[in-house]
């Protein structure tokens, strides 16, 4: 999630959560928010039209707001649910005790491990796209094989042991799933 709100806004600026639900292309009503420590909310857009995320400061990020009554806020965001989508913070992420494991020369966190977390079977297909558009199809099981790792420029990549090379993709901005 952090990617993708830098890319909307330059650092320091804040992301105003209709900009970000629009950016998605979606138009749902109720967005559920998470915190690093488990406090969960779920708001109406609607009632939440002039809040932001900001990435700066010692609580971000956080969903805040001029209007926003104290008790709405949320601080440390783990992640954004909206529809079926979800906006994982790889920072409240990255610390979780996910099981690494090597591919080639690689190590990274086991990517069936991150999705099941995220809530998410392993059933079906999943579509692994790229920042560029890029993308490629395929089944929720062989994640189980696979790992996500975060190169040093900051983009992520996916990296599987039993996949050809097409399928070891850079700069993942985005996993659709597929029942």
């Amino acid at each position: 999630m952090e990617a993708l709100l830098r890319k909307i806004n330059p650092p320091g600026q804040k992301v105003m959560i209709q900009d970000l639900v629009a950016h998605l292309g979606l138009d749902e009503a109720t967005l559920h928010f998470t915190a690093a420590d488990g406090l969960e909310k779920a708001e109406r857009l609607s009632d939440i039209e002039n809040t932001y995320i900001s990435l700066e400061g010692a609580d971000a990020p956080y969903l805040g707001g001029e209007d926003l009554h104290a008790g709405r806020k949320v601080k440390e965001l783990s992640h954004i649910q909206i529809g079926s989508n979800m906006l994982i913070v790889w920072s409240a992420w990255q610390d979780m005790d996910f099981a690494t494991r090597g591919v080639e020369d690689e190590t990274g966190m086991a990517l069936d491990e991150l999705l099941l977390a995220a809530g998410l079977s392993l059933e079906g297909s999943l579509d692994l796209v790229a920042a560029d558009g890029f993308s490629r199809e395929i089944e929720g099981l062989d994640t189980e094989q696979g790992i996500l790792r975060q190169q040093d420029d900051g983009h992520f990549r996916v990296h599987f042991e039993h996949l050809s090379r097409m399928f070891h993709i850079q700069e993942i901005v985005k996993i659709e799933f597929f029942d």
